[in-house]
């Protein structure tokens, strides 16, 4: 049996209940205010190694006013309980706090913290949601600080809320079925996967999924003058779902799943990526972020290389001397493309985006300032030296809420050749 037993919330909205699923909720802690957007830190958002806590989390909306915030955490990850007796529960404790927010005032409209007792007896993550009331014809957002009660390190991550567009992607339910029923958490899944595709507001509507043709571009160096195009890909209705439809997405590429209108493309936005995706697994995954510190005849000639593998292992080899020192680059630049994977997954993969390029070629900076139209990455060698500030923009123009455009200036080619040969002469590249 389920049980609530105690939650202390406070909001200018009221809403009389709130359901938990698959543990007990059996504390809840005094509600402080989370700091507002513009004035915070957010380098954790995109540093692991800020939290041994790395949760996942997403919005979606049941009606035009009812919402729910979908959580998961890997209890695995999080700290036992200690006995009286001085051994370890199979226990955790995970603390629960968010403020959200009105976009436009920036106003608290809803804040709350709750406290779960996590088992660990399973290596299953703990998913469960907690429900809102929130109005249409507005936009939201949401910062979200996780906590391991016990060890008392957290992970905050900020969401956006969109409310006020006619089809936003929180309007759409996607969720997996095998091995376990759970929500897509982000937005982009592997080959083959089983997704059940509902809408609780267009549930008397037909829905269509969209299949846009690949976006393969390449991202331009941070130094560059030259007029990126915009995105614009021919599409196809792939399917007609009704509510509750059963999709295998065997094909790679870039979907969305929208109502029966596909007059302004808005909706769920999907990346079916290769089985491994986001990690990288593969010779063939091994390649294409290779351009970003190889230069071109290199590049040709390991991909026409009779061993991709080989040549890849090679590649790395000289760059580092020693298989000890190789071993360490590969590690430290995939686990970068891995991460901008991740974190910025578009119409592609989170390492051939802006934000992805500047992450697996700088690394995580020092600080993140953002918005909702615009962050802030900023980069120092020293207290003493000036810093390297990367700002991106919002591009409303594209088909994913997660797109920020790099505002390029001809100023960063120095730092740019900089990182550059830095990996080139074996050494990962880090100026935080």
């Amino acid at each position: 049996m389920i049980c609530l037993a105690m939650m202390k919330r406070t909001s200018y909205i009221k809403f009389g209940f709130a359901f938990v699923l698959g543990t007990l909720l059996w504390a809840c802690m005094p509600v402080q205010n989370l700091p507002k957007q513009n004035n915070t830190n957010y380098v954790s958002l995109y540093d692991p190694a800020s939290s041994n806590i790395r949760p996942d989390a997403c919005f979606r909306h049941m009606s035009k006013d009812s919402s729910f915030l979908f959580f998961r955490v890997n209890p695995q990850n999080m700290m036992s309980v200690t006995k009286a007796d001085g051994s370890l529960s199979d226990e955790a404790y995970l603390l629960l706090r968010y403020a959200i927010r009105d976009a436009e005032t920036k106003e608290i409209v809803d804040s709350a913290s709750f406290q779960y007792r996590v088992s660990k007896k399973t290596n299953s993550d703990f998913i469960t949601y907690v429900p809102f009331y929130l109005p249409a014809g507005k936009d939201y957002y949401a910062s979200v600080l996780f906590v391991d009660d016990v060890k008392k390190s957290w992970k905050r991550l900020l969401i956006d809320i969109n409310k006020s567009d006619k089809q936003p992607a929180e309007y759409f339910f996607p969720e997996y079925l095998f091995p376990n029923q759970k929500p897509v958490f982000h937005h982009f899944i592997r080959k083959g996967s089983d997704v059940r595709i509902s809408s609780e507001y267009f549930r008397t509507k037909p829905l269509m999924l969209l299949r846009f043709e690949n976006d393969s571009s390449m991202p331009l160096p941070a130094y560059s003058q030259r007029n990126i195009p915009d995105f614009n890909p021919e599409f196809t209705v792939d399917s007609l779902l009704k509510f509750n439809d059963t999709i295998n997405f065997d094909r790679l590429g870039f979907y969305k799943i929208v109502a029966d209108t596909i007059g302004e493309l808005t909706g769920f936005n999907l990346l079916v990526a290769d089985e491994h995706f986001p990690y990288i697994r593969t010779p063939e995954a091994m390649l294409p972020p290779l351009q970003y510190i190889t230069n071109s005849s290199q590049y040709r000639i390991i991909q026409n290389s009779d061993s991709l593998k080989y040549a890849i292992d090679e590649y790395w080899l000289k760059l580092g001397g020693s298989v000890v020192k190789s071993r360490e680059l590969i590690r430290i630049y995939y686990n970068r493309v891995q991460l901008a994977n991740q974190f910025f997954t578009t119409t592609k993969e989170g390492w051939k985006t802006d934000r992805g390029m500047i992450y697996v070629l700088f690394g995580v900076p020092k600080s993140i300032y953002k918005n909702y139209n615009q962050e802030e990455w900023l980069y120092a060698e020293s207290d003493m030296n000036a810093s390297l500030i990367f700002r991106f923009e919002r591009d409303e123009n594209s088909l994913s809420e997660n797109e920020f455009r790099l505002v390029r200036n001809e100023r960063f080619k120095q730092a740019w050749n900089q990182a550059i040969m830095t990996w080139r002469n074996g050494q990962a590249y880090s100026i935080r």
